[in-house]
């Protein structure tokens, strides 16, 4: 029986009614609500909020007293099935509309002054990080989030995998973030494969201390087949090289795609609360 939380989020959101992706990744947000235990009535900034999965289970979570600000570098017209345009115009035409505030075409590291607060009980970054060009991007923007909030919480795959089942997601994720190093002007998927380590010395070098950590588990979790499907397809030795890579780069790539086997078990997520005091 889907969780009733779920179905009550679902209700504000543009998805396929006849498929459980969208409940799928939902319990999955709201399982992460719960690891950093965010309260109603908090105001929260969420950095990378896309097509709203996250922003629409904050909404939930915070309640009509509460306030959650999303912000995307992307343009309204990117993404599919839907755009994140029309993901996030569905989400704030509901009941969710007045405690949600979203801006696209924003990177916070160049500048905050469209937010309309200047301090958030809380700032979100999930499932964003691999996203971002760099490690030294991603520290920027941890940068201008500790000066808006004395709290961050992080979220994002885990590639220490625990199953032999995870070895797919594992190759799909690891062979983009390799043709991002190869080559830095091709669009890969995933930009920059950001670990528990790097989190650990991110925090370090921010004087940001971790109050608390630890993975969630949800094999049910569709991203692992997603990466995938789209390695197998992308990445064929004439389609890398087009990319930008060379011969060489490309057999070495498409030799790790050609071990995907068997069954797609999807890797952890790594959750962290890092706390400035």
């Amino acid at each position: 029986m889907a969780n009733p939380a779920v179905n009550t989020i679902l209700a504000h959101m543009l998805h396929d009614e006849t498929s459980d992706i969208q409940a799928v990744q939902t319990t999955h947000r709201l399982a992460l609500i719960d690891a950093w235990q965010i309260q109603p009535g908090e105001h929260i900034l969420e950095i990378g909020s896309g097509q709203g999965d996250m922003l629409a289970a904050l909404a939930y979570a915070v309640g009509p007293t509460g306030q959650v600000t999303g912000v995307d570098i992307a343009s309204r017209d990117y993404g599919a099935p839907y755009t994140i345009g029309q993901a996030i115009d569905a989400l704030l035409a509901t009941d969710y509309g007045p405690r949600l505030r979203v801006y696209f075409n924003r990177d916070i590291s160049q500048g905050t002054d469209f937010l309309n607060e200047t301090h958030f009980d809380r700032v979100v970054l999930a499932h964003s990080l691999w996203y971002f060009d760099s490690l030294a991007q991603l520290a920027e923007t941890l940068r201008v989030a500790k000066a808006l909030s004395s709290e961050i919480l992080l979220a994002e795959w885990d590639l220490e995998m625990t199953a032999a089942a995870q070895q797919n997601h594992y190759i799909a994720a690891s062979v983009q973030g390799q043709l991002r190093l190869f080559s830095p002007h091709s669009k890969a998927n995933i930009r920059t494969l950001i670990t528990k380590p790097q989190v650990n010395d991110l925090a370090r070098q921010l004087q940001l201390t971790v109050a608390d950590q630890g993975v969630v588990v949800d094999p049910a979790m569709q991203d692992g087949q997603w990466e995938v499907s789209y390695v197998q397809s992308a990445f064929t030795p004439d389609k890398v090289i087009n990319r930008g890579a060379s011969p060489e780069i490309a057999t070495f790539l498409t030799d790790q795609v050609a071990l995907i086997h068997g069954r797609t078990v999807p890797l952890n997520t790594f959750w962290f609360r890092l706390q400035d005091h």
